[in-house]
């Protein structure tokens, strides 16, 4: 196949509603790349230009292709075909909540656009077989730690005068550890820093605090979240 000649990728995702979204990722003129989503979307196009050598694989092409598509496509509509209504939720309402502490509705979008660009591209790499066992070792023991960070914040939310900032700040910042050391080899400097602005967040002294006293005017929409989070155990997404 020469460098005129059209290879088309696709990949399809399931939207909440049995719809398919097709990904299609078509390589052109001089390596030119066009990706195309459809439906469900509004027909998006994005072009880039790789340089194709002798290591050129159509694989890596749309695998690049699809990361930086989602760069730049990355919200709420675009999670659905990553994050199932639950979760979804749960980001619906930590939108609410970092707005409400904040004051500031862009700081809000912010850190919700983030996280859902750090899960997307984490599945992406992960459907697409990019993990090493030793890869996939970290997800593991990432996993672990997730969970016993959730089960601590239904506990100190539920049970009043249990709340320890050091321990669920240690925990957080460990997730942070392994988090950085899965995707270390795959994602750049600027995603990397995604987690950081993220993570940061969640284990700001004020914060923590705020959202923890029992009086606090957050716990009506905390309440709604640690509702989602028992609710995604329940069902395995957590």
């Amino acid at each position: 196949m020469n460098a005129q000649q059209m290879a088309v990728r696709e990949c399809s995702c399931q939207q909440q509603q049995q719809q398919s979204v097709s990904c299609s990722v078509v390589l052109g003129e001089c390596g030119s790349v066009c990706v195309v989503l459809s439906p469900g979307l509004h027909l998006a196009r994005l072009h880039a230009t790789f340089r194709m050598g002798d290591s050129f694989r159509a694989r890596d092409i749309s695998l690049k292709a699809q990361k930086k598509l989602l760069s730049k496509m990355s919200n709420k509509t675009m999670a659905k075909n990553f994050i199932d209504d639950t979760l979804a939720s749960i980001l619906d309402n930590m939108y609410s909540l970092a707005k409400a502490y904040t004051g500031n509705k862009k700081e809000a979008e912010k850190l919700v656009k983030n996280i859902i660009k750090i899960v997307v591209k984490i599945n992406i790499l992960y459907r697409n077989e990019q993990f090493s066992q030793e890869d996939l070792r970290v997800a593991n023991q990432l996993r672990h730690k997730f969970t016993t960070i959730v089960k601590t914040i239904i506990s100190f939310f539920e049970v009043d005068f249990t709340f320890d900032k050091a321990f669920l700040t240690k925990n957080i910042n460990d997730c942070r550890g392994l988090l950085k050391q899965l995707v270390g080899n795959h994602l750049t400097d600027k995603s990397i820093g995604r987690i950081d602005h993220v993570l940061d967040f969640f284990t700001e002294a004020a914060f923590l605090e705020e959202m923890f006293r029992p009086e606090s005017p957050h716990r009506p929409t905390l309440q709604t979240i640690i509702d989602d989070m028992s609710k995604a155990f329940d069902e395995g997404g957590i």
